[in-house]
Parts: structure tokens; sequence; C-alpha cells
């Protein structure tokens, strides 16, 4: 029995092809070495100081929820789902527009 080639030998995936997994790509090593230059340049205390010193409320709150994300990790979003065992009831999901 022969082993069937589906294309030929050309194209396809190709184990060991491509970058390795968890590299990153050329784009975002230079939009990282141009944020690490310009935050370079500024002094990060005293720019959170005057965000959180703002006489607008939004400027500090966003400031602290930033900071509070950054410290203690982003809070887990949680469903709770209710129902009554005596009823049915059918969930259906449908994914419009491909």
């Amino acid at each position: 029995m022969t082993a069937i080639v589906l294309h030929g030998g050309r194209g396809g995936a190709r184990p060991g092809a491509g970058r390795p997994k968890g590299s990153l790509g050329r784009k975002k090593l230079v939009s990282q070495d141009i944020a690490v230059k310009i935050l370079a340049g500024i002094d990060e205390k005293k720019s959170w100081t005057e965000l959180l010193a703002s006489t607008d409320e939004r400027i500090k709150l966003e400031s602290l929820r930033y900071l509070s994300d950054r410290a203690y990790g982003r809070p887990s979003q949680s469903l709770e789902l209710q129902a009554h065992t005596e009823s049915f009831f059918q969930i259906i999901v449908e994914r419009v527009g491909a």
C-alpha cells in the first residue's frame, strides 16, 4: 500500500517550522523597545503621584484601579446561575455572523 501525499511535498504546516512558541515577533520586539526607551526618561513615581493628586475624580479612580490591578491582580469575574429544579429551561448559544 502506498502513502498518499496531499500537497506533493509543498505547502502546508511543517513540523519545526516558524518561530518557537512563546517567542516574540519582530513587530512586538520593536514596539517594546520603543516603549522601554520612552519610559526610561520618565519619573514613574512622580507621574503616579501627580495623577493621584488630580482634581478630576475619574483620573484618580482610574489611576487607583490600574495600580490595584497591577499590584494585586485583576479580580475574577464570576457568573451565577440559579434555577428552580421543578422547571425545565433550555439555553441556546448561537454565533451570528462569522
